[in-house]
């Protein structure tokens, strides 16, 4: 175990787990506050309330990324594809915790779900190192890739599959948000 992969394993743990639980508690307190209806009747759009949301996560996403880069040891270029490969897997997460978010109904029981979800994404590549068949599911999710991603930029090497899994992951959380959002299914 050397002391790159043990950065870019929790670097892929921060980038599964922290942004999900950020981006769910700005949106549960939009919808108990009533702000999220107010910002919809003054026609605030989709794209222009996550982006609202997320750019401060984004923002201190950058500097840990950058911290962690540095611990695993990388400097200049791969520095900078370190963190380009995690911010976009904190971009990923945001879209997919902002979705859970605007789907969740209950109040309090909700909170709990979206920890456990967390959890569990933030983990999988974790789990997939031991067991074949969490590898075989696994594959197809964005946090494994992007942990591949990361191990990648250690051995000099960029596979176009990843990124292609990281994107269509993206397409399809963003298109569950926005239709959250239009169908005003967070209103209970």
């Amino acid at each position: 175990i050397t002391r790159g992969s043990i950065v870019t394993l929790m670097s892929t743990v921060f980038t599964g787990l922290m942004p999900i639980l950020t981006v769910y508690n700005i949106i549960r307190e939009d919808k108990m506050y009533n702000t999220l209806r107010v910002l919809i009747m003054s026609t605030v759009k989709p794209l222009e309330y996550l982006i609202g949301i997320t750019s401060y996560i984004l923002f201190v996403s950058l500097i840990i990324a950058f911290i962690f880069g540095l611990l695993g040891g990388l400097r200049g270029v791969w520095l900078l594809a370190y963190v380009g490969v995690l911010l976009l897997g904190t971009a990923v997460t945001l879209v997919f915790g902002s979705a859970m978010a605007m789907y969740s109904t209950r109040r309090g029981s909700a909170g709990s779900l979206i920890t456990i979800v967390a959890m569990l994404n933030s983990m999988i590549p974790l789990l997939s190192i031991f067991s074949e068949p969490a590898q075989k599911f696994s594959k197809y999710l964005y946090t494994y890739q992007i942990n591949n991603m990361l191990g990648d930029i250690y051995a000099n090497y960029f596979d176009w599959n990843r990124l292609i899994i990281v994107f269509v992951n993206f397409i399809i959380f963003f298109v569950l948000f926005m239709n959250a959002y239009k169908g005003n299914r967070f209103y209970e």
